[in-house]
């Protein structure tokens, strides 16, 4: 069983198809098992009412042919998104042979591409660009024989025989209607007198209410409780549930030293993660789904004071940029204490969230 796959991330190379002042990105997975492919395509903070096309780009004939895969139609917030199954016969195109994959407005003259991945390095594709039509196979008319039509002799029809004429219907017996049987009056009865309402009991006063008792003051000096569990009831549901993972998940060490004593727990994204109130939607960003994709899982840490959320990756200026603006602030590396490019770790955010504070 042959089993390819690609993950190449997408980078704006057009201006003006931005969204609010916010610079385009996105992801495209590409996975081909037996010959038979999957496209996976996410985008952010495009350009909205504009339709864009999703094409694969390969080397031919020293031009370069884009197959068109799809369109992309942004939602009210720059997001979109396309997943499509399909097949490339291995005498055209191959995957292994794949140069790009391209985000096209237009391609009837000169060609827009507001976002562009390149497999291995970038190359100057759309001076000799043209879109892959698939011939078609000529028809084949079916030859019409006509055979000659027998001809049918008619058989004689038989005359019918005449029918008997019928017999006079008798006359209906007439029988008098009964007379009505007259009615009873009724009788009518008395109607009883209602029997008197008793009097209501008088309803006792309640006792008066004893005095609050005085509020027990804090000592100066005591320390708070670690896991101390919320009187909200969503609250304490996250909190027995965070508990519970840290109690039953593996516990793992991504790094070689944690100095504040973070634990941390390997998680999917079928376990209940507690997220910040104002990105409830963060395991559906591009960003957590195609690292997800990549590594198969993501990490979670308690310390003292708060929760942390990691998403593996690979460190870049670029993918920096766009971890920062979903509330990833920083990068964590065995490699190197400032990360460099290439470096293999973690993008953490860190949840002022933890029991003692929910």
């Amino acid at each position: 069983m042959a089993y390819t796959r690609f993950f190449i991330p997408l980078e704006s190379e057009a201006t003006g198809y931005d969204f609010k002042g916010r610079t385009p990105a996105g992801r495209c997975i590409i996975e081909n098992r037996d010959g038979m492919g999957k496209i996976s395509v996410w985008a952010q903070d495009m350009k909205t009412e504009t339709r864009y096309g999703i094409y694969l780009i390969f080397p031919a004939e020293g031009r370069f042919v884009g197959v068109h895969m799809g369109n992309l139609n942004p939602d009210e917030k720059g997001k979109a998104e396309m997943r499509k199954d399909f097949e490339l016969s291995a005498e055209r195109f191959v995957l292994d042979e794949l140069t790009a994959v391209a985000i096209v407005v237009d391609v009837s003259g000169s060609v827009i591409s507001p976002l562009c991945g390149y497999r291995n390095k970038a190359v100057s594709w759309r001076g000799s660009f043209h879109v892959w039509t698939a011939k078609a196979e000529p028809e084949i008319t079916p030859e019409i024989i006509h055979e000659p039509t027998p001809e049918v002799v008619p058989e004689p029809i038989p005359e019918p025989e005449p029918m008997p004429e019928p017999e006079p219907m008798p006359e209906p017996e007439i029988i008098p209607e009964p007379m009505p049987e007259p009615m009873p009056e009724p009788e009518f009865m008395p109607e009883p007198e209602p029997a008197p309402e008793p009097e209501p009991e008088s309803i006792p006063e309640p006792p008066p209410a004893p005095p609050p008792a005085p509020r027990a003051r804090k000592p100066k000096g005591a320390k708070p409780v670690r896991r101390q569990i919320a009187s909200c009831p969503e609250q304490t549901e996250i909190a027995l549930a965070l508990e519970t993972m840290f109690s039953t998940k593996e516990h793992i060490q991504p790094f070689d030293s944690d100095d504040d004593g973070t634990k941390w727990i390997r998680l999917t994204l079928s376990d209940p993660v507690p997220l910040p109130q104002n990105r409830p939607l963060l395991l559906e960003e591009p960003f957590v789904r195609a690292a997800y994709a990549n590594h198969g899982h993501l990490i979670l840490g308690l310390n003292e004071s708060e929760y942390i959320i990691g998403v593996p990756g690979e460190y870049s200026p670029e993918l920096r940029t766009q971890a920062k603006r979903l509330g990833f602030t920083k990068f964590k590396s065995n490699a190197h204490e400032t990360p460099k490019r290439g470096d293999q770790g973690h993008w953490l955010m860190h949840i002022a969230n933890s029991p003692e504070t929910l």
